[in-house]
């Protein structure tokens, strides 16, 4: 089943609708955008919480900064009262460790939306599977770069548990070389892709020149034959970080499914199953478009000055 079929059904807003009343939370459609049954389809964003105790009842934030951090994140560390995600996590990307979904604003001014979605489901993957791959208390910051919602939820649990635990960081790290966008909503996107085990080292993960491709039938086969790829499909939400006064608005990944899969030859037909998700969505009186617009992280390289840095995947592995 799809499981956040029912997510997407809650997630829906409406580019045309007075979206002036964000800091009550709450986008109500235009007449002419109503489901299907006649009623306006209504997205409640949670409310800002600025009393929230800390998660850990053992932080002692100093900062601003660091008393923020604290009510998201469950394991403390002195660290989240400075520190920044570029220089934290290993990456190019000035983004926010905490944002939130938000519905007034156009994901469109901010870039080309097939590139701004196949970044956010990269990076996803990096991040997230960097840090479960290597647990430090710090790494919920990366968790949190990447993801918002449940993704966030789930991802910052199983990296509690990894630090937890006596035996943490078994988890391999992944990544997809290609992302195909299959559909926007006013404040969604849809994508999927075929995720692959990557190498981990300390310095971070080792993208292959020759990463598979969807269609590519032997790709995430391991010597002794067992699956190590997933097909993946990712619900992205337009979210805007709130650690700062710099408005960084983004794709991040709000859930995630996935199902295992011998290697990429399934492809198709989970390009395909998702693609009619979306024809369901629709005619449930949901605002979708489909796109059907992939993106390889070359592609993303190649588009970049010749000076290089950026968002460049090709170059993760090195920061």
């Amino acid at each position: 089943m799809l499981t956040f079929a029912a997510a997407a059904c809650s997630l829906v807003g409406n580019g045309d609708a007075n979206l002036a009343d964000l800091d009550n939370g709450v986008v109500v459609q235009a007449p002419n955008a109503a489901g299907g049954d006649g009623r306006p389809v209504v997205e409640v964003l949670p409310p800002r919480d600025d009393t929230r105790p800390p998660l850990d009842p053992d932080a002692d934030p100093q900062t601003p900064l660091g008393w923020l951090r604290a009510r998201y994140f469950p394991v403390w560390t002195q660290e989240f009262d400075g520190a920044f995600p570029p220089e934290t996590c290993g990456t190019a990307w000035e983004l926010d460790g905490i944002a939130e979904p938000v519905s007034n604003v156009d994901i469109s001014l901010y870039g080309e939306v097939p590139i701004m979605a196949a970044l956010a489901v990269m990076r996803y993957e990096h991040l997230v599977s960097r840090a479960l791959a290597d647990p430090t208390p710090l790494a919920q910051l990366c968790v949190a770069v990447g993801s918002v919602g449940p993704a966030r939820t789930h991802a910052l649990e199983s990296l509690q548990a990894a630090l937890e635990s006596d035996q943490p960081g078994r988890m391999r790290a992944l990544h997809p070389s290609e992302v195909t966008l299959v559909a926007v909503g006013p404040t969604t996107a849809l994508a999927v892709a075929c995720v692959t085990p990557g190498a981990w080292s300390s310095s971070g993960v080792t993208l292959s020149s020759e990463a598979p491709t969807p269609g590519d039938a032997s790709a995430g086969q391991t010597p002794s034959g067992e699956a190590a790829t997933h097909l993946s499909a990712y619900l992205l939400r337009v979210s805007r970080g709130h650690e700062d006064r710099v408005a960084d608005t983004s794709y991040r990944v709000s859930d995630v499914e996935r199902r295992e899969s011998p290697g990429c030859a399934g492809w198709e037909s989970w390009l395909a199953q998702w693609e009619a998700a979306v024809d369901g969505w629709l005619s449930e009186g949901q605002i979708w478009q489909h796109r059907s617009h992939s993106v390889t992280a070359k592609s993303i390289c190649d588009t970049l000055p010749a000076a290089g840095g950026g968002d460049c995947p090709e170059q993760w592995q090195a920061r």
